[in-house]
């Protein structure tokens, strides 16, 4: 099993996240029969997307306010869309800001490219879009390396980061070229072993040594719910942004028992991807973690052999053409 790490380094460091994903896959049995062992995104070279204002459900049943990103007329998603994107493809990424007037100005950064940014107003870090729904931002950039990276908001990130403006980039290598995806895994408490393992048939990166059968992305975030309900009562000139005090905490934008229902299920339209592992003895996985909060969430594979190979979109090699010999 091979891990490919990628962290907002400015974050604070803290607690660890209170919840056992390796419990929660023992629950699966109960909840749900079956999952598809790839990252759920969008793939492409263009990205139109929207920062509105919705709600997320939590484990125990509340309704809190969020603001994220959307693709079009789509409602908007906790994480941001994934997008997926193959290396050397010029990437263009448009910005619309459909937030309350309240809000204010929104902007995207994506930390590990060379970005040109147009169009909208300046910003302190890069061009925004204001809250009218109708001026575009549009940034571009080539995914120059293959790797796990995100973006966020660059406009007030210690603020509109917790509330969810957030999401991952993944570039796909060029050099191997990845064959077909593995078929779906069965029925997941009658998995078995598949008699025609994928065997290692895409890359994580340009080195035959990063070769997966399935993959699977976990963004860890939290949240301090006051800074939220602050939001929905109209009283953010009452947010202290020195004070957070994070209490919930998520893995791909849901925390449990919704971790282990499916992916895209319709009571949690805004929280569209699960974050449980499915795979078929003697599979090779390559998981991708990311943490986009503010605590570290160093993830324990039970009974499972481990390599991490890359860190913050980098392979963790000593040289080009040497694999991951640093891992």
């Amino acid at each position: 099993m091979r891990v490919d790490d990628a962290r907002r380094p400015e974050m604070r460091k803290g607690r660890w996240l209170g919840m056992a994903l390796a419990a929660a896959a023992l629950w699966a049995i109960a909840m749900e029969p079956a999952a598809w062992a790839k990252i759920l995104g969008v793939q492409g070279t263009s990205f139109q997307l929207v920062a509105k204002q919705d709600r997320i459900t939590l484990g125990d049943g509340d309704s809190i306010v969020m603001w994220g990103f959307a693709l079009g007329d789509g409602r908007m998603q906790y994480p941001g869309p994934t997008l997926i994107v193959n290396q050397g493809e010029t990437i263009t990424v448009s910005l619309k800001n459909a937030l309350p007037a309240a809000v204010g100005n929104v902007s995207i950064l994506f930390p590990g490219h060379d970005v040109t940014a147009s169009g909208g107003l300046p910003g302190a870090l890069t061009q925004e879009a204001p809250p009218d729904g109708t001026t575009t931002v549009t940034y571009t950039f080539t995914a120059g390396r293959p790797g796990t990276y995100v973006y966020h908001s660059g406009t007030r990130p210690d603020l509109q980061v917790e509330m969810g403006l957030l999401g991952v980039i993944v570039v796909r290598p060029t050099n191997p070229t990845p064959n077909s995806d593995c078929p779906p895994v069965p029925d997941g408490h009658n998995a078995g072993p598949n008699p025609s393992l994928c065997t290692g048939t895409k890359f994580g990166y340009d080195h035959s040594d990063t070769a997966y059968d399935r993959e699977f992305l976990i963004v860890m975030t939290d949240m301090d719910p006051r800074v939220h309900r602050l939001v929905e009562f109209g009283r953010m000139d009452e947010i202290d942004t020195t004070s957070f005090f994070q209490t919930v905490w998520f893995a791909n934008g849901r925390n449990f028992p919704d971790t282990i229902a499916n992916a895209q299920v319709p009571w949690l339209p805004t929280q569209p991807y699960n974050a449980i592992f499915l795979m078929h003895p003697g599979e090779r996985l390559l998981v991708r973690l990311v943490t986009l909060g503010r605590d570290p969430h160093p993830l324990h594979f039970h009974g499972n052999h481990v390599r991490v190979i890359s860190r913050d979109g980098r392979l963790l090699s000593s040289g080009p053409g040497n694999g991951p010999d640093l891992s």
